[in-house]
């Protein structure tokens, strides 16, 4: 590993601390030509739906109302700190026995309880960006999400990682939490990630969708396509000109697929190696890689 590499990731490790601590979560970091963003063609190749891009930006209020209710009585509120009790029993009960790389490591609450309490809190923190549905006191759907401003963020351009000739053990065990499997999730979302700065550019305002999660019990409703199609809006109003995420489920690479988001990066789960041995193995949805999908909006 090139020093360069080497100070890189331990700068990300120390950031992951210091950000725990400040309750900003997990930032995400990139790879390309600086002030040079890729152009993505505007709404991406399929599009938004027609009243969708039709909608004009509305004060949060608005958003508000306008995504209170489903068709089957089922409420969405704006996800803030009094859900995260409920978030985190989500992410550590229902979450991580059904997403697929988190169900192929087996994870525990005790192996990631610390994992999914970062990716709550910074979802959770600024009390606009998050979407929670709940049945009655249930919940039962959500989307995690925050704002990255590259115009603000002065941390330098890390070195592209060669996912398919790199072995991530090293990164791996210098993780920022004290649990393997929580390490192996981490780096694998910031491998997913390390390109989002150089391919959007420095100057970029990009809205990240972190997590989305249906429970089993409600899925086949629309829930997670309701929940992306407000975070869009949300997106739209907040001033960003991407909306980005690491898919790393069918579900979701589909959902993002219809609603015109573009793959500008994958690595397949195959080559995702510790100490040689692939870390993400027999994922039952059949998913064979995460991808960097991007739309511009």
């Amino acid at each position: 590993m090139s020093n360069n590499l080497r100070s890189c990731l331990l700068k990300v490790h120390r950031d992951a601390v210091a950000l725990r601590q400040l309750r900003n979560g997990m930032r995400t970091l990139s790879f390309a030509a600086e002030n040079e963003p890729l152009i993505l063609k505007k709404g991406g190749g399929n599009g938004l739906s027609t009243s969708l891009q039709r909608q004009q930006r509305q004060p949060w209020h608005q958003l508000r109302r306008s995504f209170a209710t489903t068709s089957d009585n089922l409420r969405i509120d704006v996800a803030t700190r009094k859900h995260a009790k409920d978030v985190e029993k989500y992410l550590n009960e229902e979450f991580s026995a059904n997403e697929p790389i988190s169900r192929s490591l087996g994870l525990t609450k005790d192996d990631a309880c610390d994992f999914f309490h970062d990716l709550a809190d910074n979802g959770l923190s600024h009390e606009k960006y998050s979407s929670v549905v709940y049945d009655k006191d249930r919940l039962v759907a959500l989307l995690l999400c925050a704002v990255k401003n590259h115009a603000a963020d002065e941390a330098p351009i890390p070195p592209e990682i060669d996912a398919e000739h790199h072995d991530f053990a090293e990164e791996i065990s210098k993780g920022p939490y004290k649990n393997r499997k929580a390490n192996q999730l981490f780096t694998y979302v910031y491998a997913i990630e390390h390109r989002q700065k150089r391919l959007l550019g420095d100057k970029s305002k990009v809205f990240k969708l972190d997590i989305l999660g249906v429970h089993r019990d409600y899925r086949g409703r629309g829930l997670g396509k309701k929940l992306t199609e407000r975070a869009l809006e949300i997106a739209r109003t907040d001033g960003c000109q991407f909306v980005a995420t690491a898919a790393t489920a069918m579900a979701s690479q589909g959902i993002f697929t219809k609603m015109g988001f573009q793959t500008l990066y994958d690595i397949p789960y195959a080559v995702f190696r510790e100490n040689g041995k692939a870390v993400f193995q027999n994922l039952h949805d059949g998913c064979k890689g995460g991808k960097f999908m991007v739309l511009r909006l």
